[in-house]
């Protein structure tokens, strides 16, 4: 490098580079660099090259002026000029592993186990999957064997212990989310195997009979291919898990139903996070009244079945922790079952005289043996109908209908109140202006 006129004049571009200005002795050994990268290259004004060096990167040269103003091949005898130098921006916060090695790049993240002001770059930092969190390279966690881990596992052994991280040997993943893993240990809590010999499925549903003398539950896991449900909380929240042996309401009595009740819920509770227990609740009354009538295939009344409940809160004196938390449901439960039985009443009444309208309206259509063999079971105001059609043919219009009255018929009298692809009981809901359903019986669909 010296005088103008005789040198080819340069502009050096450090933009695009981690090069930091370390004084002229470093500065001169990068040009060095540079320099003999531009051996034998023609160099015409304007024009730009990008000079890779190493640990650095691309460092742009740029052409102002040639000795003659034509062209010049770089040979050992070619003198520069650096006209003027353009240096990448100086970060607030660097990298503190780059400026070890010289270079500025900025270091936008925060390894938690660095020093407060100490911050990385995206290319010193490991990102732990799960755990939202960025180390630098000489603090990646470790797995129990050893080696860096990559994830971290959110199941229940170790989200008790606060979250622990394992190498991509040692996670499961998860059966149907991608990026999501767990220990052996916790994905076997999780997605145990179905309790059916030959089958390949989850076991995620738990039978939760109990064993009224015992007090044992039943937990067998199950595949939802193999499961039971008590639907007892209504038709879009999940019910009780039941395994086949204890599937069959009919095999116990009134008061045992009311006790698998309680204590299914009890365990349902057990088995939910603490900010989610309170929203679990023993089912209602006309949910309970329900479930009995179908299984038993005759007529409960409201009132009837609070008395059960009377009577099992009577009958759950001990100290055991299973009986304590039943009795203490049922207690709860006991301003909400006063609440149901008045409404009860209230609606019974209206659906009785609806019942009469029914049966007057079946006589009036020439139907008086099926008016007479009608029972009437229940009446659910704000249950309407969307009505039901073969497959491709144009939906029907639909009246709105006020509730639904549920009924009871002898089954070879069912068919003249239905009529021709439902034509009679259509019209009858059109008269009256509620849907009228007859009660189904367990097993049915």
């Amino acid at each position: 490098m010296s005088g103008a006129g005789e040198n080819v004049e340069v502009i050096l571009d450090l933009r695009q580079t981690s090069y930091g200005f370390r004084g002229p002795e470093a500065f001169l050994a990068l040009w060095q660099q540079a320099e003999a990268a531009l051996a034998g290259k023609a160099l015409t004004p304007s024009t730009r090259l990008s000079v890779p060096i190493p640990n650095v990167g691309d460092v742009g040269v740029e052409i102002l002026a040639v000795p003659g103003g034509q062209s010049v091949v770089v040979t050992p005898a070619t003198l520069f000029a650096i006209h003027s130098l353009l240096e990448p921006p100086a970060p607030d916060q660097r990298c503190r592993l780059c400026v070890r090695d010289g270079r500025r790049t900025a270091g936008a993240l925060r390894c938690p186990f660095c020093k407060k002001d100490d911050r990385i770059c995206d290319e010193h930092a490991v990102l732990v999957s799960g755990s939202l969190k960025t180390f630098c390279l000489e603090h990646v966690p470790t797995c129990e064997c050893g080696q860096p881990a990559a994830a971290l596992c959110r199941g229940p052994r170790c989200d008790a212990e606060g979250g622990r991280m394992f190498c991509r040997p040692h996670l499961v993943p998860h059966p149907s989310v991608a990026d999501l893993a767990y220990c052996s240990t916790c994905y076997a809590a999780l997605f145990p195997p179905c309790d059916v010999s030959g089958c390949d499925g989850i076991g995620g549903i738990e039978c939760l009979h109990v064993d009224s003398g015992t007090e044992q539950p039943c937990r067998r896991k199950l595949c939802a291919r193999h499961a039971h449900r008590w639907q007892v909380f209504g038709p879009h929240r999940i019910g009780l898990g039941r395994c086949d042996a204890h599937s069959v309401l009919r095999s116990l009595d009134d008061l045992e139903v009311v006790f698998q009740l309680a204590a299914g819920t009890a365990l349902l509770i057990s088995k939910e996070s603490p900010e989610k227990r309170g929203r679990v609740h023993l089912p209602t009354l006309p949910a309970v009244r329900r479930i009995l009538m179908k299984s038993r295939n005759r007529l409960y009344e409201v009132a009837d079945v609070n008395r059960l409940f009377d009577l099992l809160e009577d009958e759950l004196e001990g100290q055991t922790p299973l009986r304590q938390q039943m009795r203490g449901l049922v207690a709860q439960n006991q301003e909400a079952r006063s609440r149901a039985i008045a409404k009860h009443e209230d609606e019974k009444d209206a659906g009785r005289r609806i019942f009469a309208r029914i049966q007057e309206e079946l006589r009036a259509m020439g139907l008086a043996e099926v008016a007479a063999s009608l029972v009437f079971t229940d009446y659910r105001p704000g249950w309407g109908s969307k009505g039901n059609r073969p497959p491709g043919r144009a939906p029907e219009p639909q009246p709105e209908l006020a509730g639904c009255v549920f009924v009871r018929s002898p089954p070879h009298l069912r068919g003249l109140l239905v009529g021709r692809s439902g034509s009679t009981i259509r019209e009858l809901q059109r008269r009256v202006g509620v849907k009228v359903s007859f009660e189904r019986e367990e097993g049915s669909r």
